[in-house]
């Protein structure tokens, strides 16, 4: 829900924009100490077999066209669009029905992947993608907003990851873009799991890199009684379980579309979980009310905005450019705009 359009290194690099990355990317696979997979590719056209895989007429076509985009540069650092775009030209000339068969990946498509190297490269102990997890530094997934991706480090000055790559296009059904920047997403065991191998497409499911479904779906609560005329005593007495927690359109014209997102992940079932956070910022909501914060601001030298205050009584980064910082930050903010905790 939550989309990446920046980042903060968490190691100390020259690389500050998404440009520098992608520069930095292609060095990295490079660089990691593991054949490319230009030069696996080559040597199966050459050997004419790669895993006990040999090819044929069709599939040795395939593999001379992959070879010749990733030498081109098309497979690497493609933008979630051009990825599409690739996929729908490679199904026109049939490749992916000699890759991915039914329910699972053909033979060939399995020695594929392995020849593009995502298990050595992402699921190593060593490696795990951290030296891309660690320029990134998105501490909370983007599919969810519930839960943390964090890289961690020990007091030895190891590293190691607590999140998982998940493959927007599938790996099983598009090795090709399995190693590719846009396609790896860091997220939570749970949405990774949740979302598998099924199949997705750019215009339906939500993409970090390529939409912003913060900005026209929020979080709802709907309380048993009006929030804007309840007593403190009376926010108190209220039942969690009576609580109702939605997560709506802005606008009627993508209403399907976040269904479908909420439906693949299961945000409003997990978020169901959370109805003691919504009577926390209900509570919170009457006890720092407008006059409080007046109130408190009017101290000098204590608190330099309203952002600043509202940021400590709700425990959580209010603005945008942080929200992919700590779980629940768009929850949060939803709600306390709700509430008019804030404007």
């Amino acid at each position: 829900m939550i989309s990446l359009t920046e980042f903060t290194p968490l190691i100390q690099t020259n690389i500050k924009t998404f440009s520098d990355l992608e520069t930095g990317y292609k060095k990295a696979i490079r660089d990691v100490g593991l054949v490319t997979p230009d030069g696996i590719l080559s040597d199966w056209l050459s050997s004419g077999s790669l895993y006990g895989v040999r090819l044929n007429r069709n599939t040795r076509g395939v593999v001379q066209k992959i070879l010749l985009d990733y030498k081109r540069g098309y497979l690497l650092t493609r933008r979630p669009k051009a990825m599409a775009a690739l996929i729908a030209r490679y199904d026109k000339l049939g490749f992916n029905t000699l890759i991915h068969s039914g329910d699972k990946a053909t033979p060939f498509g399995r020695a594929l992947l392995k020849a593009f190297g995502y298990e050595d490269r992402f699921r190593s102990i060593e490696k795990k993608g951290l030296w891309l997890a660690s320029i990134l530094n998105i501490k909370v997934c983007p599919y969810c907003n519930s839960q943390y991706t964090m890289v961690v480090r020990k007091r030895d000055g190891s590293s190691f990851g607590k999140f998982q790559f998940d493959h927007f296009f599938s790996k099983d059904r598009y090795p090709y873009l399995s190693i590719s920047l846009y396609n790896l997403i860091p997220s939570c065991a749970s949405c990774n799991h949740k979302k598998s191998n099924d199949q997705v497409y750019l215009n339906r499911h939500f993409h970090p890199y390529h939409d912003d479904l913060s900005s026209i779906a929020e979080f709802h609560v709907k309380y048993p009684a009006d929030p804007s005329k309840m007593s403190l005593q009376q926010a108190m007495k209220l039942k969690v379980e009576d609580i109702v927690i939605t997560f709506r359109p802005r606008v009627r014209e993508v209403k399907q579309y976040v269904k479908v997102h909420c439906d693949l992940y299961d945000i409003e079932l997990m978020y169901k979980r959370h109805t003691d956070i919504a009577h926390e910022l209900l509570v919170k909501a009457i006890l720092y009310n407008q006059h409080y914060q007046t109130a408190t601001l009017s101290i000098s030298n204590l608190f330099p905005s309203r952002k600043v205050l509202l940021q400590y009584i709700l425990g959580n980064n209010l603005v945008n450019e942080k929200i992919n910082q700590r779980p629940l930050s768009k929850f949060t903010i939803d709600v306390a705009r709700q509430l008019r905790l804030i404007r």
